[in-house]
């Protein structure tokens, strides 16, 4: 999750915090053939432009955006996020097609 779409510094925003993920910790992976997976981010209040299922298809800094948050699928831009304080979010799904992979950051 990036507070700005699109991220200013992919790599910067992950290594100092700024950028959210699950699992936290790079050494762990969401699990694949799946038709769906529960995840949890516990984050601070505030707005989140892009939130974002990423794969990393090669070595250490390759990484593509093969999802993401978006109830407007009509264009190609990411639904923004408010998260209040003391609140837990619910149905915030993004689907993942393969065939059809979002807008790329750069």
């Amino acid at each position: 999750m990036f507070r700005n779409f699109p991220p200013g510094n992919i790599l910067e925003e992950v290594l100092t915090g700024s950028a959210v993920f699950s699992p936290p910790d790079l050494d762990t992976s969401l699990p694949i053939w799946v038709d769906s997976t529960a995840y949890s981010i516990e984050l601070d209040p505030g707005e989140y432009e892009y939130i974002v299922v990423a794969q990393q298809f090669g070595e250490l800094y390759d990484w593509r955006a093969v999802g993401q948050y978006d109830t407007t699928p009509e264009d190609s831009l990411p639904t923004p996020v408010t998260v209040p304080a003391n609140t837990f979010l619910e149905q915030i799904d993004i689907q993942v097609d393969f065939d059809n992979l979002p807008i790329q950051p750069l």
